[in-house]
């Protein structure tokens, strides 16, 4: 073959080669596997558009996707971004509520508890048909001129009276009427607080909430037929991602194999405990994205998983949140960054130079990148001399008062879970310990070790929920599981029929009691955990066993005594002071009013 002809060929190959990339680049959505997004919300602005240079700064610094707070309704604010948006290669998302407050409708919310709330019903066509497809279906007519790529719904509760973080079913008059209407079912007119226990006593709860999430279904169904209409790649995205039953559907219902759902939950905002050492954090974060990614396989819809990172969250500062960065876009198929704040001292300059330096890092593969910046809070921490040799009755993590554990006990708060810190415990209590974690967290071998060598340790409430259990022969789990709601409102519990456990020796086995908090979360023990209390339903509620020399209680309460009177006569009371003096290694009854 001639030069020249090698080289026509080369040509033609190159060609090939280009037209195929592109292609492949016009398959793929807009929001991707890599994408990076930014929810700009405190960037200075011109008016209501954000100046000019930040979008430069921002594509710099390795992002893709810009969603703007401000101005969204408004357009010349949204031409103007749009434009910007072009001419640094910028994608624009608009950030739209997935509720609406019910200004001067009729409209009202009804929670289960009866109270009520000035808000759109999830599923009317005043939400859906007049107030959010307008300004959806505008913004995917511009999709066609302009780097306009889709709509970020935003379903948290922001309106007084919310009950939840996003919205449940409602009890209200209009709908208990149409569900009337549609059944041919007779419903008594009852007050607000006593409807939804009418339908739970009649068995139509399950009916009832189907009904309207058939409602719901319709109508998020109608607005995707809409906008695949003009633009079938325009695309959604969803906070907090699929969590209770509307978002779930919205989830479900805005995806198609051109334009997947982006999941965006907020679980990696950033430190999760203000005093622990960065590995900790860093490594709940990684922990976070392992098991988000594990329940992602189970959808079966078109999506994305994105986690978030909060620029300014406690406890952190520019550095800490790029290395959140490098770690949750490790971990998951991309990660979205909520800019509402920064850390006092610092500017949105020093978090984009940092946050550019770990896309650099994520982009070339550069494994040891973390390793090189020194650490807000190192693993050990220097102690004061005067604690080095110190020890306590009581180490308590996470968010947990208790004045008459205070009084009775030497408590102290845990900083730091080495072995050594750990060793200077007899008990460790970890409630709302909120910090995701799995087998592959160093955690769990420090706690089991602990433990082991004669530590008693409790969790309680939310702590396994995000932790996980690291005593599943104790308890495998929680009964509930995400994406549904894990906790339980405060029913009665109960002791069990066989009191011979030694925290509850002597107690009143048949008496029922109520958690002084408003709800509980239940467990699934394992063949080695002794359950103490249950529910009406029989989940187990407290759960007991050991491990090596030491022991465990799981206890699905939350302890919050901060604005109580007289915490020290209720079963519940009675039954936390058991625990502590079991996991020290006592027999639980008697001594310290334990029973």
């Amino acid at each position: 073959m001639s030069g020249r002809a090698a080289s026509a060929l080369c040509l033609l190959l190159a060609v090939a080669s280009g037209a195929g990339a592109a292609e492949a680049m016009d398959a793929q959505p807009y929001v991707h596997r890599g994408s990076r997004i930014v929810v700009a919300k405190v960037f200075p602005r011109d008016g209501l558009v954000i100046q000019e240079k930040y979008f430069r700064m921002m594509a710099d610094a390795g992002f893709d996707v810009v969603i703007p707070v401000k101005g969204r309704d408004d357009v010349p604010t949204l031409t103007k971004s749009l434009e910007h948006c072009r001419k640094y290669g910028l994608k624009h998302m608009l950030v739209r509520r997935g509720t609406e407050p019910a200004g001067d409708s009729d409209e009202q919310f009804v929670w289960q508890n009866g109270v009520v709330q000035k808000m759109a019903r999830p599923f009317s066509d005043r939400l859906w048909r007049e107030t959010i497809a307008p300004r959806v279906l505008a913004h995917t007519r511009r999709s066609l001129d302009h780097p306009a790529v889709g709509v970020w719904f935003d379903f948290e509760l922001y309106e007084a009276n919310d009950q939840q973080n996003v919205q449940w079913e409602t009890y209200d008059d209009k709908t208990i009427g149409e569900y009337v209407a549609h059944t041919g079912r007779t419903v008594p007119d009852l007050p607000n607080e006593k409807r939804y226990p009418w339908f739970l006593e009649n068995g139509l709860v399950e009916e009832y909430h189907a009904y309207q999430a058939d409602r719901y279904r319709e109508q998020v169904r109608w607005l995707r037929r809409q906008v695949d209409a003009i633009n079938p790649k325009f695309q959604f995205g969803v906070y907090p991602g699929p969590v209770q039953p509307f978002p779930v559907i919205a989830c479900e219902e805005l995806a198609t194999e051109a334009a997947p759902t982006v999941l965006t939950p907020a679980d990696t905002y950033g430190r999760v405990i203000e005093t622990l050492p960065d590995s900790i954090c860093l490594d709940a974060s990684a922990a976070w994205c392992r098991r988000a990614m594990k329940r992602s396989r189970t959808y079966d819809y078109p999506h994305l998983t994105f986690g978030g990172v909060m620029p300014g969250y406690v406890g952190t500062d520019p550095v800490w949140t790029a290395k959140n960065v490098y770690t949750v876009a490790s971990g998951v198929d991309g990660y979205w960054l909520y800019f509402q704040q920064v850390h006092e001292g610092t500017s949105i300059e020093d978090y984009m130079t940092f946050l550019a330096s770990a896309h650099f890092a994520l982009d070339h593969g550069d494994a040891r990148w973390m390793d090189r910046i020194a650490p807000l809070i190192p693993d050990d921490p220097p102690m004061d001399p005067a604690e080095a040799d110190r020890t306590y009755d009581i180490g308590i993590a996470g968010s947990f008062t208790s004045p008459f554990l205070d009084e009775q006990y030497d408590t102290h708060v845990i900083r730091n879970f080495t072995p050594a810190s750990l060793a200077r415990y007899r008990v460790i209590i970890l409630q709302n310990f909120n910090i995701s974690a799995d087998e592959s967290s160093p955690l769990y071998k420090v706690l089991r070790d602990y433990v082991a060598h004669g530590g008693g340790l409790m969790m309680t409430h939310d702590t396994p929920f995000f932790f996980g259990s690291p005593f599943p022969k104790i308890v495998k789990e929680y009964l509930l599981q995400p994406p549904l709601w894990h906790h339980v409102d405060n029913a009665e519990m109960k002791l069990v029929a066989d009191t011979s456990h030694p925290i509850l020796k002597g107690l009143t086995g048949d008496a029922p009691f109520q958690s002084r908090f408003t709800d509980y979360l239940p467990f699934a023990p394992g063949p080695e955990g002794t359950v103490l209390v249950e529910n009406d339903e029989a989940q187990p509620i407290y759960v007991a066993g050991r491990h090596g020399k030491g022991r465990v209680v799981y206890a699905g309460c939350y302890f919050w005594y901060r604005f109580a009177e007289k915490p020290y006569d209720r079963l519940e009371d009675r039954l936390l002071r058991r625990c502590v003096k079991w996991l020290g290694g006592g027999g639980g009854g008697g001594g310290g009013g334990g029973g």
